[in-house]
């Protein structure tokens, strides 16, 4: 169907829609604009013709249970967890806006987007700009920020469970990510109580075992529960014999795991490693070069990565002195001397932003990682 034609002139307000598009080998939804920024003049003028755009999402499916949708990845979730899309220090003239053709105001990868249930799900994009540095709490800011709103809504048939579905069977994305957890735990060939514990506890916080306890303890004794929980005892002793006997291989695990999970079920996985690696307090040689190999396979964003695991480095207590210092960074052989002194001065200086850090933990790490990366510069001569 051709796209309908739309005529504006500079008293039509800005229209939004949403496309799917295919960019290089993923799909995104494209929020688009065609028509005028009618902001009032003397508005713009205090916020000096500047402005934030900020996006925020509402699964609006059921109106009488309207749901703000919450974020998988910290690239998108605001302090209260919400997912949100910010361009940050616009330029706004009076008067202005988008009246050729519709314009892409955001770009929103479709695995980043993750509806509360599964199915046919009406989200509601709110499209808001704001004064800059404009402060948000549970998705909403003061009225005095706001210079302009406005929404349209969306059907997303969304075909995996929704984040607050309750999954009625195993998936092989959850096979996968415990796979991955045992063969990080049999790293040196030897189980540890602490490190198994982390993928039994993910366990029980994806079947909800936990909260049905408090809330409802009649849940656990039902046949559906008692038959998973048996599964997934099996599921871990057959799955650690077969990796501890080489039965069954990382390069196995990780190539079935990209060919059935999405971009957040990847990012979801490498938080539990993340766990089972800090789960004694310690960064272990082998436990990092095995986790840096697992990530590298899956194929996700490394800036992503190394926000996730700055925050565990800076919580354990000891980190092997032993292991290469370049892991810590991430610096590969395949990086250019230039690429490495970029990557050790952005990891020097937030470091030593972190040095002041009012935790006692945090403080300490932060000054070994600084003195890390100051011995890595002039050992590149950066």
């Amino acid at each position: 169907m051709a796209k309908e034609e739309y005529y504006f002139d500079l008293d039509d307000e800005i229209c939004l829609e949403i496309i799917n598009q295919k960019i290089e080998q993923s799909n995104y939804y494209c929020i688009q604009g065609l028509g005028g920024l009618n902001i009032e003049k003397n508005k713009l003028k205090s916020s000096n013709y500047q402005g934030d755009f900020v996006v925020y999402c509402d699964d609006v499916t059921d109106p009488k249970n309207i749901i703000k949708i919450k974020s998988q990845l910290s690239s998108h979730k605001d302090s209260d967890g919400l997912f949100f899309l910010r361009r940050n220090n616009i330029k706004i003239e009076w008067g202005s806006g988008y009246f050729d053709n519709f314009r892409n105001l955001f770009l929103i990868e479709e695995s980043e987007l993750i509806p509360p249930f599964k199915g046919k799900r009406h989200i509601k994009f709110k499209f808001n700009i704001v004064k800059l540095d404009s402060i948000f709490k549970d998705g909403v800011t003061s009225e005095k920020n706001i210079l302009f709103e406005t929404h349209t809504t969306y059907i997303i048939d969304y075909k995996r469970d929704g984040y607050l579905d309750i999954p009625t069977k195993v998936s092989e994305i959850d096979v996968g990510t415990i796979q991955l957890g045992l063969a990080l735990v049999n790293v040196n060939g030897s189980i540890e109580r602490a490190e198994f514990g982390k993928i039994k506890q993910w366990i029980e916080d994806k079947n909800k075992w936990g909260l049905n306890e408090i809330y409802n303890p009649e849940i656990l004794d039902d046949l559906e529960n008692i038959k998973r929980k048996a599964y997934y005892n099996q599921l871990l002793k057959y799955s650690f014999d077969k990796i501890k006997d080489k039965k069954l291989t990382l390069s196995q695990i990780v190539k079935k795991f990209n060919q059935n999970s999405y971009l957040n079920e990847k990012y979801e996985a490498i938080n539990l490693l993340l766990q089972i690696v800090s789960a004694d307090n310690k960064l272990g040689k082998e436990e990092n070069e095995l986790l840096t190999k697992i990530v590298r396979s899956l194929e996700v964003d490394e800036i992503e990565f190394n926000k996730m695991k700055e925050k565990i480095i800076a919580t354990v207590d000891t980190i092997d002195e032993n292991e290469s210092h370049e892991t810590l960074f991430n610096i590969t052989p395949k990086m250019t001397k230039n690429e490495k002194c970029i990557l050790l001065r952005k990891e020097y200086t937030k470091w030593n932003a972190q040095t002041n850090n009012s935790d006692v933990k945090i403080k300490a790490r932060a000054k070994r990682m600084v003195e890390i990366a100051a011995q890595l510069r002039t050992k590149y001569k950066c």
